[in-house]
């Protein structure tokens, strides 16, 4: 193979190559073309112009789409979830109605106290002297409950342990739930729930299901009255 100039018939350039060498360099430049093709592909968006590339492209618009509205909803309720707890914490939270205590003994001593006559006063001493052995189960210096609490678990079910509203409701990284409930002064939180029954602002009575755990041990149990945190143990019987 030789290169002439037209003009003067000097050559310029010549080589000799056999068969073998030809199919060799031939062999090598049809791969160094399939690499380059190949990589012009994979790294430029020429490959969106390829059939089938186009439908992966859509797909994946629709799995980001989706993932932004749950993003959204995620954020809307981690906002309601701070907005109600930064009210929880100012006390300044709206309240619900709380399951009194249907006691006997509660309602008469209510009454009692509201009494202004001399033979009530008289029958509320004998009273609370038959009833000093009762009294006995309080602090003098405290007042007697007047809610009855549901136990927070029973198995692996959650129940609300006051008559209530949903106000919060939470999804945690790894995958469970925290829920917030507000009795009156009261408000409950329930922490590492797998599964929750009761959307946002729904009514729920006290012992009624608002979700599932894993094991009972699982569950995470706070108590709140007007921004201030209760030992759970001292007001509810496990």
């Amino acid at each position: 193979m030789s290169l002439v100039d037209e003009a003067s018939l000097n050559e310029i350039w010549h080589t000799r190559i056999s068969l073998m060498a030809f199919i060799i360099y031939a062999t090598l430049m049809f791969v160094l073309t399939i690499v380059l093709i190949s990589l012009l592909i994979v790294y430029t968006p020429v490959r969106n112009m390829l059939p089938g590339y186009s439908e992966s492209i859509r797909r994946q618009l629709v799995e980001e789409s989706l993932r932004i509205d749950s993003l959204g909803t995620d954020m809307e309720v981690q906002r309601q979830y701070l907005n109600m707890l930064r009210g929880v914490m100012a006390g300044e939270a709206t309240t619900d109605t709380i399951q009194t205590l249907d006691s006997v003994q509660i309602i008469m001593r209510e009454q009692l106290l509201e009494a202004k006559s001399q033979i009530t006063e008289d029958f509320k001493a004998q009273y609370e002297e038959k009833e000093r052995d009762n009294l006995q189960l309080f602090d003098v210096h405290e007042t007697a409950p007047t809610v009855t609490f549901f136990a927070p678990v029973k198995g692996k079910n959650v129940t609300s342990v006051l008559d209530g509203t949903v106000i919060a409701i939470e999804r945690e990284w790894q995958l469970t739930y925290t829920v917030m409930v507000q009795h009156s002064t009261y408000v409950s939180i329930y922490r590492h729930l797998t599964n929750v029954f009761k959307p946002l602002g729904t009514h729920v009575e006290a012992g009624e299901n608002i979700g599932l755990v894993d094991k009972a041990e699982n569950l995470q149990f706070e108590l709140w009255q007007k921004g201030k945190s209760i030992n759970p143990h001292d007001v509810i019987a496990y």
